[in-house]
């Protein structure tokens, strides 16, 4: 069932249908967009309700949000008025937060597609250890353990046994003994 419904004003038409969609906040407020901007900017909530057939708490609804994200505010009770450039452009503010924000988007996309890379290359890596044939012939040597930044300065003791074997090293204290540390 379609119907087109008159308002107020001559030439501002609302097309309205019968469905779910057609009701959901998100097109009712592109209706209301567009019956702002037909009436330059200033708006009756009262004629918009009765433009778009639905309740005025829908509309409440619609210029709440709004109203909190800065796109109207409310001239009197029942009128709004869109602060944005007529014909529902940006003006300079907003395309300059719009265009940071463009800018920080592709930024964080870069980015995430480059650890998306490394993970990817990561996990190619470890999967070849896994697959390599000649993993019981595998070593490191000492220079390669002393090329490693994080293990200088430390003590480092390498130690080939059986899964499942526990090991206690006792640890240096003050006093030249020990104590165990598992």
């Amino acid at each position: 069932m379609t119907s087109t419904r008159r308002g107020g004003r001559q030439g501002s038409a609302v097309t309205c249908t019968g469905s779910r969609f057609d009701s959901s906040l998100h097109l009712l407020t592109k209706k209301f967009e567009k019956l702002v901007q037909e009436s330059n900017g200033e708006l009756d909530l009262n004629q918009a309700a009765e433009q778009l057939n639905v309740k005025k708490r829908r509309i409440y609804d619609i210029t709440n949000v709004l109203e909190g994200i800065g796109v109207i505010e409310k001239k009197t009770k029942n009128v709004i008025v869109w602060k944005r450039s007529k014909g529902g452009g940006v003006n300079s503010q907003d395309a300059g937060d719009l265009a940071r924000a463009r800018e920080e988007l592709a930024d964080l996309t870069a980015e995430d597609q480059k650890l998306d890379d490394q993970i990817r290359s990561l996990q190619d890596s470890l999967q070849s250890v896994g697959l390599y044939d000649g993993v019981n012939y595998s070593y490191i040597s000492h220079d390669d353990i002393k090329r490693i930044p994080e293990l200088q300065n430390e003590t480092l003791i390498g130690v080939r046994a059986p899964a499942g074997t526990e090991l206690k090293i006792p640890e240096a204290q003050g006093d030249g003994g020990a104590r165990g540390q598992e």
